[in-house]
């Protein structure tokens, strides 16, 4: 399934229950990526599955193999009074930006994107390939060419099944800017993956091969087709 940010209505888990006592192992695992999975589905139960979770309102485009998995976001989205904004928002837009995006499925491996609202409580963004980190740049660090307000920081290249995380790059990104610059990065990793070895077809790779830190390079940036921001790292008055 795909359960952008975890979230379910109460009749859409009470929907799954019935789906998985009726045609699938009368149980759910819960994934890492705040997500269900039903399992012993016989061959014919698999239409009823699928067309029982569309009822739902519950998409399964795309949630396994070689794609861009359950984009996550903090688990306490919208509740919590000391997170610096609302990151299911955003979730729910990458989510319903990558279904109508048929380029970019098919990829050389996994792919795992989050959110992270620099809250109470981490969504582990620093895990993902891409990964955004609130922070807010306090109006005595502002000028004219970075306002005050809320940004994210870009992260990229986590892998912890490879023992590495996402490093910063020191690009800020407005939030309504989150969603473009995740298909700019995407469209630069499937035009330079290495399809050869799965072991090393993932997004760390492609940066470690080109030495660059994790530093969006110029094909990012020609891909995104505006400038990105830097920042000093002194500039931030709060970071996750």
């Amino acid at each position: 399934m795909r359960l952008p940010g975890g979230l379910m209505r109460s009749e859409q888990l009470s929907g799954v229950a019935d789906i998985a006592d009726r045609f699938a192992g009368g149980f759910a695992d819960v994934t890492t990526r705040a997500n269900l999975q039903l399992r012993e589905i016989s061959a014919a139960n698999a239409m009823n599955v699928l067309q029982g979770l569309r009822d739902l309102g519950i998409v399964t485009q795309g949630s396994g193999a070689d794609n861009i998995r359950n984009v996550t976001c903090s688990t306490l989205s919208g509740i919590d009074a000391t997170e610096l904004i609302e990151t299911m928002p955003l979730a729910k837009q990458l989510h319903y930006h990558i279904l109508h995006k048929r380029e970019l499925y098919g990829l050389p491996r996994k792919f795992n994107i989050a959110f992270d609202g620099s809250g109470r409580v981490s969504s582990l963004a620093e895990t993902n390939d891409i990964s955004f980190h609130a922070v807010c740049v306090e109006s005595e660090n502002a000028d004219l060419t970075l306002p005050a307000g809320v940004y994210f920081l870009l992260g990229l290249g986590g892998i912890t099944g490879h023992n590495d995380f996402a490093r910063s790059t020191g690009v800020l990104v407005e939030p309504d800017q989150c969603v473009a610059i995740c298909e700019a990065i995407l469209r630069v990793f499937i035009q330079h993956e290495d399809r050869t070895d799965r072991k090393r077809a993932r997004l760390k790779y492609v940066l470690d091969e080109w030495g660059i830190l994790r530093r969006p390079t110029p094909r990012v940036r020609l891909s995104l087709q505006r400038p990105t921001r830097h920042l000093a790292i002194e500039r931030i008055a709060h970071q996750a």
